[in-house]
């Protein structure tokens, strides 16, 4: 028998004791079946005909209702089921050792600075805290982005309960424009100023799970509650109500991610803030973290203004082509997709093969060929380097994959539907649509935008490419097989 199993299987004999000897609280309305004592008035003489019959109680689990600080004792509460006039309450220690060190990186509670945050995409209301130099979300991200995110058991019930849960990807670009998804060191900070040791008591709840001794004190405000995951492989839902994960922006070498996570079973190590990694196809909650270090917290935005953009011209001294350009802050681009002909058609070549489509949106090029493609002085960017183009315009997470750069990036005309964008930075993209592995078709032209980056995922047979959608607001990121065909755009060495 596991470990889990022994303690589900005691906490089941338990509570048969439990109701065969009765479920209420006896002993002058609760007597010491929880710790409290009864001064204070919590005796009580029911007013039925039995006027000696002691009042019983069925108690409800202890809440903390006032945090404990270094300075002064906590409360925690709990209130009888069958008269919910009828409160006890008892103290909780003051903090000691490392959460009160001043002189240390750990932040003192009372310190903490509570707000609410609105997301101008759907205005929904977050809670917000500062603790430190961080400023996180104090409520998972509830923003649905459709075909990427759900809620638990597909119920909306549970996206308002524990808000939603998003694959690897999507929740690199779920966090609205000057928040972002926390990568490994801003993690390791937040354990560190919430003074690490028993740190998943700290963070968790008061409300979490069903289990008393499982809930959290919720010292700091960040009320992380068990929202569970999505399996991919199977496609099934597990532990809501037992177990939180939270996503990382940082990857592993092997291609993974990533992730926190929280458990009930204080016995099997509840009390802690475990890291792991896992692949980016399952989904789990996001809690995003502010970038703006004007109130210290997170990553700066980096954001260029766009009045600083210089536009100029290059000519290929290859074929004779000329092509616009952008500086944007640091870096110069082409402000068109690369149309130079590799001359092997295998490598390179038009959407549809017609060549008014290279003249329009320029050529598709395998990773391969993609390499090499670009004229001397440029070259193809690197995952980092789009990356910082991205948020330049305003994406947010560690490679810009969130926020609103991709409507500031997409041309103003040339999208379908609603897609078009505002080109506030001159850079132009234009949805070239794609190329599948053999060259032989072409598809969605005017819909999407995908552009190689240098960078390969791991030592794999795939790269990583920047895609712009027409209904999307941000530049996604992705991998895939080198053989498709995507568009180029080059930067300047």
């Amino acid at each position: 028998m596991n470990r889990f199993a022994f303690v589900r299987l005691g906490r089941t004999l338990l509570l048969a004791a439990v109701v065969a000897v009765g479920s209420v609280c006896w002993l002058g309305c609760g007597g010491d079946d929880g710790g409290g004592d009864d001064n204070g008035g919590n005796t009580n003489n029911s007013g039925n005909n039995n006027g000696n019959k002691t009042h019983t109680h069925d108690w409800g689990d202890w809440i903390v209702t006032t945090p404990a600080t270094c300075d002064a004792e906590g409360v925690e509460t709990r209130t009888c089921k069958l008269d919910a006039s009828h409160k006890d309450t008892r103290a909780v220690q003051k903090l000691t050792g490392t959460a009160c060190n001043s002189g240390g990186q750990v932040v003192r509670p009372e310190t903490v600075v509570k707000s609410t945050f609105t997301d101008s995409r759907d205005g929904k209301t977050y809670k917000t805290v500062k603790i430190g130099s961080q400023t996180w979300m104090a409520e998972n991200l509830n923003y649905e982005l459709v075909g990427n995110s759900r809620c638990y058991g597909d119920k909306q019930d549970s996206c308002a309960k524990y808000g939603r849960l998003y694959n690897w990807n999507a929740a690199n670009m779920s966090c609205p424009s000057e928040w972002h998804l926390p990568d490994q060191d801003e993690w390791i900070m937040l354990t560190t100023s919430v003074g690490g040791g028993s740190t998943g008591m700290t963070l968790k709840s008061t409300t979490w799970g069903t289990n008393e001794r499982d809930r959290g004190s919720d010292t700091y405000g960040f009320s992380a509650l068990p929202g569970g995951h999505y399996n991919y492989s199977d496609g099934k839902f597990y532990g809501a109500g037992s177990f939180a994960y939270f996503w990382s922006a940082t990857e592993t070498a092997d291609g993974k991610a990533h992730y926190r996570y929280l458990e009930t079973y204080i016995i099997a190590g509840g009390d802690k803030l475990f890291a792991d990694a896992n692949e980016k196809y399952d989904a789990f909650s996001v809690r995003c973290v502010k970038d703006d270090n004007n109130n210290g917290g997170g990553k700066e935005p980096n954001v260029v203004d766009p009045s600083t953009v210089v536009k100029g011209t290059f000519t290929d001294s290859r074929d004779g082509n000329t092509y616009k350009t952008v500086k944007i802050g640091k870096q110069t681009w082409m402000a068109e997709n690369l149309n130079y002909d590799t001359a092997d058609g295998n490598l390179s070549w038009c959407y549809k093969d017609s060549p008014d489509s290279c003249a329009k949106y320029g050529r598709f090029y395998q990773w391969k060929a993609a390499k090499t493609a670009c004229p001397s002085g440029y070259h193809l960017p690197t995952r980092d380097e789009w990356g910082t183009l991205a948020k330049a315009a305003g994406g947010s997470g560690t490679y810009g994959e969130g926020g609103t750069a991709g409507t500031k990036l997409k041309s103003n005309s040339g999208w379908s539907g609603d897609g078009n964008g505002t080109d506030d930075y001159g850079f132009s993209a234009l949805p070239g649509g794609n190329g599948v592995a053999d060259g032989s078709s072409s598809s969605n032209a005017g819909y999407e935008g995908r552009w190689w980056t240098v960078t390969e995922r791991g030592s794999s047979n795939n790269a990583y490419y920047r895609r712009m959608y027409f209904y999307y607001d941000y530049v996604l990121e992705g991998d895939d097989i080198k053989g498709y065909g995507y568009s180029v755009r080059c930067v300047a060495d």
